[in-house]
């Protein structure tokens, strides 16, 4: 096949086999399809999808959006602002340089419900929080039991789930000792979710959007 000298593609689609595919300095939106694939948005403000299988993201310079989809996902923001959205499945979620919004849903652009959440055993993991960065919890309901919508409630900084208050849920702390997010969906003070956060000593109410 042959491309006219001087054409500029800005989008591109996958196949079922584990692709290679590379942006350039216009804005792309890249999706993987099926299989392990590596996209690399490099300049640009970039639309950036793994869909399915065990991909890897990486979004260069610009203002990107990574969106790992289904599979045990690597994404990378690199330079400029990002919105990293790991998708179902075990993800790795580095935000790199500048301020970052951090998803984890299944699908989904933010946390919605619990079931976007991973659980004790398979979670999302943060691997370079940093101060400036934002996990998003805005359009969540921590209690659907309850009429409108109730906001998740930050307790602090603990190394165990003494932390948690009885009868409060939705309550989530940050646990020093595990570099852990510890969920408590029904206020039973006992741990439902993890979301694995590295990069940071301790966590602050600032660094959510609830």
């Amino acid at each position: 096949m042959y491309i006219g000298e001087f054409t500029v593609i800005e989008n591109a689609k996958g196949s079922k086999h584990a692709d290679k595919i590379y942006g350039n300095d216009v804005r792309n939106v890249i999706k993987g399809g099926a299989g392990n694939d590596v996209i690399d948005g490099r300049s640009g403000n970039d639309a950036l999808y793994g869909d399915a299988g065990n991909d890897k993201l990486y979004g260069g310079y610009g203002d990107d959006k990574l969106y790992g989809g289904v599979g045990n996902d690597l994404l990378s923001g690199g330079s400029g602002m990002y919105f990293l959205s790991g998708g179902a499945g075990d993800d790795i979620i580095q935000g790199g340089a500048d301020a970052d919004r951090l998803y984890g849903s299944s699908g989904k652009d933010k946390f919605n419900a619990y079931g976007d959440l991973g659980d004790l055993a398979s979670f999302d993991q943060i691997f370079d929080f940093r101060k400036d960065d934002k996990i998003d919890f805005k359009s969540f309901d921590a209690n659907p039991e309850v009429a409108g919508r109730q906001k998740m409630t930050f307790l602090g900084n603990s190394t165990g789930d003494w932390k948690l208050n009885a009868g409060k849920a939705g309550q989530f702390y940050y646990n020093t000792a595990s570099d852990r997010l510890v969920i408590d969906a029904n206020g039973d003070r006992v741990a439902d979710h993890y979301i694995g956060v590295k990069g940071i000593t301790s966590m602050k109410a600032d660094y959510f959007l609830l």
